[in-house]
């Protein structure tokens, strides 16, 4: 998600508009429009009208894999990829998909490319070690649930305890289930709970939003969306300071999050940081250049002007 205040310009707005109140298919077809109006490039929305597409072909995959509908899902992520994004979450989403379908060489190729993106991706690392699983990658499998040890407050400590002692003990099959089921609820809930934050942004309820979402963040720390997403509540509210610290910490844990980025760009040119804010603005073009989203912004610091 990123802060409205984004788009200036009539078409891009009214897209961010459509998606952010639910509205996808609708958004699509608008930034599907600018991104396809000249080819692509960046006269007609580029970067910035692709970056946005390929999120509500995330969104649009998400909904049909909640209705069970795997293979409808994995068409939205594949014209998501198509678009070229590197989103972690998209190849997480993609593995998931293949998975369910027992696609199992998809599903290993897609989740190694989330884990490459993001390699704190809890999720995803949880996702790796049932694939592997699946392809009797046995050993991989328990070294998977073995790195995310530390990570106390996400699984229950018994289970997972016994779990490796079954492996230890050479039962292999029985071990990976208590390991698999240490961790098994913990994500869904997460996952509830931001839905939840989403649906009160939605409704411009801001301060809900914030709280539901600082809730996850108390016993789930290393989600680096949830940062994001608490950043746009938090500028959402006005809470400039707390947005661009919660952006900051969604970059310390996943530096090539651009969404991330161009929203801390922002915030702090709303904060008058302007040195700052043109560095932030500098790096997305750096790793992405010719994004509009950041060029608009340099363009806008150079003219003086504040969203």
């Amino acid at each position: 998600m990123i802060l409205a205040a984004w788009f200036r310009k009539g078409r891009l707005k009214r897209a961010l508009e459509l998606l952010n109140s639910g509205l996808l298919e609708e958004a699509a077809a608008e930034f599907r429009s600018l991104h396809d109006e000249r080819g692509g490039g960046e006269a007609a929305g580029g970067p910035g009208a692709r970056f946005y597409l390929a999120e509500c072909c995330l969104a649009l995959g998400d909904r049909e894999a909640a209705a069970g509908r795997a293979e409808a899902a994995l068409v939205h992520y594949g014209e998501a990829a198509a678009l070229g994004v590197t989103y972690p979450d998209l190849w997480f989403r993609t593995a998931e998909a293949a998975l369910a379908l027992g696609r199992l060489d998809q599903a290993s190729e897609a989740v190694d490319k989330a884990l490459e993106g993001n390699p704190d991706y809890v999720r995803a690392r949880l996702l790796r070690a049932r694939i592997r699983r699946a392809q009797g990658r046995i050993q991989e499998a328990v070294d998977e649930y073995r790195s995310l040890e530390s990570k106390e407050s996400l699984y229950d400590p018994v289970l997972f305890g016994r779990g490796m002692e079954r492996v230890a003990a050479g039962a292999e099959a029985e071990g990976l289930a208590l390991l698999e089921a240490s961790f098994a609820e913990r994500p869904d809930r997460v996952k509830a709970a931001y839905l939840k934050a989403v649906r009160h942004h939605q409704a411009r309820d801001y301060e809900a939003a914030a709280r539901e979402v600082r809730a996850i963040l108390e016993d789930h720390p290393d989600y680096p969306d949830l940062h994001n997403f608490l950043g746009v509540a938090c500028s959402g509210l006005g809470a400039l300071e707390e947005a661009a610290a919660a952006f900051a910490r969604a970059l310390e844990i996943h530096p090539g999050y651009i969404e991330a980025r161009l929203n801390l760009a922002l915030t702090r040119e709303r904060m008058g940081d302007r040195p700052r804010a043109e560095e932030a603005y500098r790096e997305v073009l750096r790793r992405e250049p010719g994004n509009e989203l950041a060029a608009e912004g340099l363009e806008r610091l150079t003219r003086g002007r504040t969203p």
